[in-house]
């Protein structure tokens, strides 16, 4: 496939320089590219599924805050629950693809369904209003709301994409994934080192001045 311009899809944009998803994540691959890193894998996996999959992967720490959010309103003073919420957010983002697998996969799927995750962090503020912990509430609402628009995550990303000099860690989640599925087609995956140095070089084609 010939990467040559713009692709358009309902789901995400293809461009010569990546891939972005309709809910806002940057993949610095493409077609073309998983096609030479994974000979065979579109004909086995569509582009979409696959970056619906990633997508999934890459906001599942807001998901799993959310959880312990939920929980720790319950056990914890409301401060605590946020800090706890905040540090498995930034831990679980930072080595969640290295518990990429096909059954955490459909694990997660259910773990980040929007409509579960919303329905128990709207009961988990509700009840700490109707104990009178008003200050769960308040942090509660706050941070539900941080989780649910990706925003700290979104801030750490950048973060890390500029201070830590390795692949974007949505491009860690899409290369794990493209690992593990031709693995279970069993294709042979190729040049992986290339691949890292392939998607460092999208990264700073794209963070130059003039490019953001």
């Amino acid at each position: 496939m010939k990467n040559s311009g713009l692709s358009d899809h309902s789901d995400y944009v293809e461009t010569p320089l990546g891939i972005f998803t309709a809910q806002g994540s940057w993949f610095y691959t493409n077609s073309e590219q998983i096609e030479k890193f994974a000979p065979g894998l579109l004909q086995k996996i569509s582009v979409k599924e696959l970056i619906n999959d990633a997508g999934m992967w890459v906001r599942s720490g807001d998901a799993v805050a959310v959880w312990v959010l939920v929980a720790g309103l319950q056990l914890l003073p409301g401060y605590a629950a946020a800090v706890a919420s905040v540090v498995t957010l930034l831990l679980w983002h930072l080595t969640k693809s290295a518990f990429i697998s096909k059954i955490s996969t459909f694990a997660l799927k259910i773990l980040t369904w929007e409509p579960l995750v919303v329905l128990a962090a709207v009961a988990s503020i509700s009840y700490a209003g109707i104990s009178q912990n008003y200050s769960g509430v308040g942090y509660g609402l706050l941070f539900f709301i941080l989780f649910r628009f990706g925003w700290i995550r979104r801030g750490f990303d950048s973060f890390y994409e500029r201070y830590s000099g390795n692949i974007s860690l949505n491009d860690r989640v899409m290369k794990m994934l493209i690992v593990q599925y031709a693995m279970q087609y069993s294709i042979p995956v190729t040049q992986l080192a290339s691949m890292e140095e392939h998607i460092k070089s999208l990264m700073r084609k794209r963070n130059k001045p003039g490019k953001r």
